[in-house]
């Protein structure tokens, strides 16, 4: 299930293949998110509960494919809050070497700079 791209990076592994560990009640091979062992556990549940006949096949079906939207929906959500963090640290970043321009040398010019950064105006 770990492959790693030609980049270098560890590639996740897809739903299918959670869900196909989840079936035969393995553990998954590569390291995994928590959103991933959260998928991987529900799944399980699911097999195991259609296995003991508690729940039907289309039962079990409308689950595993709650429970895969759920995992989307938590993945995207965690990527969107990934991506806002990195943004704003990135402004941080450009705010405090524009404040420390001004810093040296305090003019119209470094001050527009500021703001400019601050509420991208000017």
């Amino acid at each position: 299930m770990e492959e790693v791209t030609q980049t270098g990076h560890q590639q996740r592994p897809t739903t299918d293949q959670i869900a196909a560990c989840a079936a035969r009640g393995r553990m998954p091979e590569a390291a995994l998110t928590a959103y991933e062992w959260l998928l991987w556990y529900e799944l399980r549940d699911v097999y195991n509960d259609f296995r003991s006949g508690a729940v039907t096949k289309e039962d079990g079906e409308q689950r595993k494919q709650n429970a895969i939207n759920r995992f989307d929906r938590l993945t995207g959500q965690a990527e969107e809050d990934r991506k806002t963090v990195f943004r704003c640290a990135e402004l941080w970043r450009k705010m405090e070497s524009a404040a420390a321009e001004y810093r040296k040398a305090p003019s119209l010019e470094t001050a527009d700079k500021v703001m400019n950064i601050i509420y991208g105006i000017l």
